[in-house]
């Protein structure tokens, strides 16, 4: 066999079930958004990943929690698109990476799929009392996450913030699901929701400003 010089990964058990989970999130996050969180088998789950049913029990407790692996998995998506927007225009001016940030929602929100299991998501949460505190905690995690990430792109370009990065994750994840759902519900209004996403993004850049004697 040739050698081709490049290191070889070693699947250690923990890799494997890394490898595994990742799988299954994959797989759930393929077949929620196509039949939906109620239609939605574990069997089927498990058939497209390439596992018994039993893969995903002994990686999660079950559909809710895979669902919630599955927000994860978005929003980690969601985070890295944005990241790269941003390293892509660092050289840009405020003007243009507002725009470079609301392409990249713009493009997420056309996700059809992803807001139609969001919205079932939260109504299942809503019914089941249960489900609904780990949804919550699930989302405070998430939002965290956003004020991390905010955080740390001011901070890495010598910025500060006049709304506290926790409040502003709130509030852009309020506008995304929000005008999100407005928008599938209004495609004839496409352009115009783009408009806003445009115009919304502009907004919270007035809320970053340069550190005293940054350019």
């Amino acid at each position: 066999m040739m050698d081709t010089g490049m290191p070889v990964e070693r699947l250690t058990p923990v890799r494997r079930r890394e490898m595994t989970r990742d799988a299954l999130v994959e797989a759930a996050a393929d077949v929620f958004a196509r039949r939906g969180f109620y239609a939605a088998s574990l069997d089927e789950i498990a058939e497209s990943a390439g596992f018994t049913r039993g893969a995903i029990y002994s990686n999660f407790g079950g559909k809710e929690e895979l669902l919630i692996a599955v927000l994860d998995l978005f929003t980690k998506r969601q985070l890295q698109d944005f990241g790269a927007a941003i390293d892509d225009g660092s050289q840009a001016s405020v003007e243009e990476r507002s725009l470079a940030a609301a392409a990249v929602w713009s493009h997420t929100r056309k996700d059809l799929n992803f807001t139609l299991l969001s919205l079932e998501m939260r109504l299942y949460a809503l019914r089941n009392p249960g489900f609904r505190k780990r949804l919550a905690e699930a989302e405070r995690r998430q939002q965290g996450r956003i004020a991390e990430f905010i955080a740390q792109v001011a901070g890495n370009e010598g910025r500060t913030l006049t709304i506290p990065p926790a409040e502003l994750s709130e509030i852009l994840r309020a506008f995304s699901d929000g005008l999100s759902q407005l928008a599938s519900l209004d495609e004839d209004r496409d352009a115009e929701y783009d408009r806003l996403a445009g115009l919304f993004f502009a907004l919270i850049a007035e809320t970053v400003t340069p550190e005293e004697g940054a350019p």
